[in-house]
């Protein structure tokens, strides 16, 4: 088993190396060795180590394919890092809007994994896209991250952003808040970190 090194770009688009050993390096001077060499790759759809756990947990806790979780999780870490945020917060997010059901549609026409209303986000979208859209893993993810970082530009602090995204800016009691970082502890675990980064201070709503 071979070991991959990242060299430049992402997990997704990026160069890739691995220090393969010579097995001829030992032998005597006009020796002929056959080399073969196998390299391993990790059938995890470019996820990392830490998010591959939380898809093994999601999996069992909300009775889902792992096959189907892995292109969201993947576009949860990409846009993670795009945006600044952490990747376990945009899955929790997931997890209160549709329970991971990328199919999911509210009563006020919200829409997939992270219940995007489109009508709100056509600019976030893109020109062009069929009004089933939003039911793509990928996409909605990234739509859905991009409205959070709108949020925390407008308002400057996560609880905000959180409420904003849930559309509940007025609730004094910012329960959409607590539910997502509750469910954000949970991950922290299944990821294979402590308690920490889990804390948001919440204000009275303004």
């Amino acid at each position: 088993q071979v070991t991959m090194i990242l060299i430049t770009g992402t997990m997704q688009s990026g160069t890739w190396a691995a220090d393969v050993p010579n097995p001829a390096a030992a032998q005597p001077t006009g020796t002929t060795v056959p080399l073969y060499y196998v390299i391993v790759a990790n059938d995890d759809d470019d996820l990392s180590p830490e998010m591959a756990k939380v898809r093994d947990w999601v999996a069992e806790r909300y009775r889902v394919s792992e096959k189907s979780l892995e292109p969201a999780l993947a576009a949860a870490e990409a846009s993670a890092t795009k945006l600044g945020f952490d990747p376990l917060l945009i899955v929790a997010i997931m997890a209160v809007e549709s329970s991971f059901n990328p199919r999911a549609v509210s009563n006020m026409g919200a829409q997939g994994l992270m219940q995007v209303i489109p009508r709100y986000h056509q600019d976030k979208i893109g020109k062009n896209k069929s009004k089933y859209a939003l039911f793509d893993p990928e996409l909605n993810v990234r739509v859905g991250a991009e409205v959070l970082h709108e949020g925390l530009r407008r308002y400057g602090s996560m609880q905000r952003a959180l409420q904003y995204y849930n559309g509940s800016l007025r609730d004094p009691n910012a329960r959409y808040t607590r539910k997502v970082m509750s469910i954000k502890k949970h991950l922290l675990t299944a990821a294979g970190r402590g308690p920490m980064a889990t804390r948001v201070t919440l204000t009275p709503a303004g």
